[in-house]
């Protein structure tokens, strides 16, 4: 588990430097980590699988609806965690 989050955090660090990472969390397999910048939330989770969600102002935003392809890529791995912080990285980028 440590090895998805270092991977989300190291990308977070190059890719998106503005994104301070205020909380970590553990319990038994499951991860998160939230990260923040100003009125801007990407909480990442994970286990077996990941999820990661994007907070406008406490509204949650439906990535599905900027890029269909991440409901495919939901098994926690190198691979599709990359993949999909890739789209985000793009997106919050604008």
């Amino acid at each position: 588990m440590k090895s998805n989050t270092q991977l989300v955090k190291d990308y977070f660090k190059k890719n998106l430097p503005d994104y301070e990472l205020v909380l970590e969390a553990f319990a038994e397999d499951h991860w998160a980590l939230k990260f923040a910048k100003e009125k801007i939330e990407v909480i990442v989770t994970g286990d077996v699988g990941f999820m990661i969600e994007v907070f406008f102002d406490t509204v949650k935003y439906d990535l599905r609806q900027h890029n269909p392809t991440l409901v495919e890529k939901v098994k926690a791995n190198e691979k599709n965690i990359l993949a999909r912080l890739e789209v985000i990285s793009g997106f919050l980028k604008g």
